[in-house]
């Protein structure tokens, strides 16, 4: 599947990654449309989250 994976200010790459399996009593949806919050827009600006897991390129 395809992802956007924030790794630092302004630096959003779009990649094919691989899906997780499924555990018991989980399923897979296919989303068609997403948005994005003006959180999204902060955290792409200041490029992290104060309660967000470090990005890549950035421990």
């Amino acid at each position: 599947m395809k992802a956007a994976i924030l790794y630092g200010q302004e630096q959003i790459r779009i990649e094919e990654v691989a899906d997780r399996p499924l555990q018991p009593g989980e399923v897979r949806i296919d989303i068609q449309a997403a948005l994005t919050c003006g959180t999204d827009l902060k955290v792409f600006k200041r490029g992290y989250h104060a309660k967000m897991i470090v990005p890549p390129g950035r421990a």
